[in-house]
């Protein structure tokens, strides 16, 4: 009978140490590799962390001819909850914001536009790095015009604003919520390109 001579191939572990890898380096260096890679997926989160954003009650500028009608100042005052919502909703950290009607006044009048500094103070008491100033401009019975501008805390200015059209009747409420939402992606939007567009600046200074 013939035997049967069975070869036995050498492994990895058997072949990689006799050309000289040693194969506790290679398990680190996989482990490493594997962790820079999970690095790479979580910091972008941690270095790009939205911002805080404190949303003013949006305010009416009626130029109609019967300006200020109930259901029109029912529909700016759904405004502000909409948007706060939408930006919780990107990330965004957006503190609770109890009005007042001597703020809505301030809002209403441009004061807050002209005074950035006086806005920017409401933002550091909520622990806000921006202040959206709302505001809907209506100069026609179906048409108006949505509007926030934003405050940098810390700089005291007004950087940017973001708009959209607002059309339909003062009642329709699906509308004004649509608008709203485009009003947030606008802002979400914005305040990325800001946030990047800064990242280098910082890095430079330090």
């Amino acid at each position: 009978m013939k035997k049967t001579v069975r070869t036995v191939l050498p492994g990895a572990r058997d072949i990689l140490p006799e050309i000289g890898i040693n194969m506790s380096l290679v398990r680190r260096t996989t482990c490493l590799r594997f962790t820079i890679a999970l690095l790479f997926l979580v910091l972008p989160e941690v270095v790009f962390a939205k911002p805080s954003v404190l949303i003013l009650d949006c305010a009416l500028q009626d130029d109609t001819m019967l300006p200020d009608v109930p259901d029109e100042l029912a529909r700016t005052a759904s405004v502000a909850p909409v948007l706060r919502a939408t930006l919780r909703e990107f990330g965004y950290t957006v503190p609770d914001y109890v009005g007042s009607d001597e703020n809505l006044a301030l809002t209403e009048t441009g004061y807050f536009l002209a005074h950035p500094k006086i806005a920017a103070e409401l933002g550091r008491s909520h622990n806000a790095d921006w202040v959206g100033i709302c505001t809907q401009f209506k100069f026609s019975f179906l048409v108006s015009i949505l509007r926030v501008h934003l405050v940098d805390v810390a700089k005291n200015q007004v950087v940017t604003h973001a708009e959209t059209w607002m059309r339909g009747s003062m009642t329709d409420f699906r509308m004004t919520r649509r608008s709203t939402r485009s009003l947030g992606e606008q802002v979400d939007d914005l305040l990325q390109q800001i946030t990047v567009a800064d990242k280098p600046a910082d890095g430079a200074n330090r």
